[in-house]
């Protein structure tokens, strides 16, 4: 009965567990699975065995129906790139219920959104029908490690330009079109690698004295309004409700 709390205590260094209730459901998120980084990689030995997955749904109520999400690493599918290569993972990714893709950083402009969508998105959704499991990509309005892991290496305050919401569109675009059926936006609220969506500061003025913060004129951006990316967020939602219709 209390199976899932055993895992839970013993694997909450390994990830960020997200849970929600929605419509009966218990829905579960390890992230960061088999990244070089993580510490994930320290349980293997569970993950291979399959008992986190095969434990995963039936532990705070004998009935209850869980649906296990993995938020995994953006080349899951052929262990390259930012995936540990070990051919294990492959059986792993495939055994959650849904899996997201971390890609936050994997593209920086419509060039490189576009081709990353063409050759990997696309093929994705194709392996995870094929392996019954929903799909989930993340997109991100732009990003900046001056305020996270990048402080000391001085990384740039605007690294990946957010092009007033052009680049943050231009990813909810590509994967509708690709055929997705949900997103991930990350993050809702990451100053530190500005990717934060809820409302901010329009221009410096409007930034706490003495600050180096991201403001949303940072592109040179005259139209924007603070909460605009909750707006393109409640557009994306009502883009997917009609291509899934």
């Amino acid at each position: 009965m209390m199976r899932w709390r055993t895992y839970t205590d013993r694997l909450i260094v390994l990830a960020v567990i997200l849970a929600a209730w929605q419509l009966g459901s218990f829905f579960v998120g390890p992230y960061w699975l088999s990244s070089p980084w993580a510490v994930a990689t320290r349980f293997c030995a569970q993950i291979w065995n399959g008992e986190l997955i095969r434990h995963g749904g039936y532990t705070v109520e004998e009935a209850l129906i869980g649906t296990l999400v993995g938020g995994v690493p953006a080349r899951w599918r052929t262990l390259r790139v930012d995936s540990l290569r070990d051919p294990r993972w492959a059986r792993v990714y495939r055994a959650f219920d849904v899996i997201s893709p971390w890609t936050v950083g994997r593209f920086a402009d419509d060039r490189t959104t576009d081709r990353f969508y063409a050759k990997e998105v696309a093929r994705d959704l194709i392996d995870a029908r094929r392996a019954g499991i929903e799909y989930m990509p993340v997109v991100f309005p732009g990003f900046s490690w001056r305020h996270g892991a990048g402080w000391a290496s001085k990384s740039p305050l605007n690294q990946i330009p957010r092009h007033c919401g052009v680049f943050y569109q231009r990813q909810i675009d590509n994967a509708i079109k690709a055929g997705a059926q949900m997103l991930y936006t990350a993050m809702f609220d990451e100053i530190n690698e500005g990717t934060a969506i809820f409302k901010l500061a329009v221009d410096p003025s409007q930034e706490p004295v003495g600050t180096d913060l991201f403001a949303l004129d940072a592109d040179g951006c005259r139209t924007a309004n603070s909460d605009m990316y909750l707006h393109l967020a409640g557009q994306a939602t009502q883009g997917l409700r009609r291509a899934t219709k």
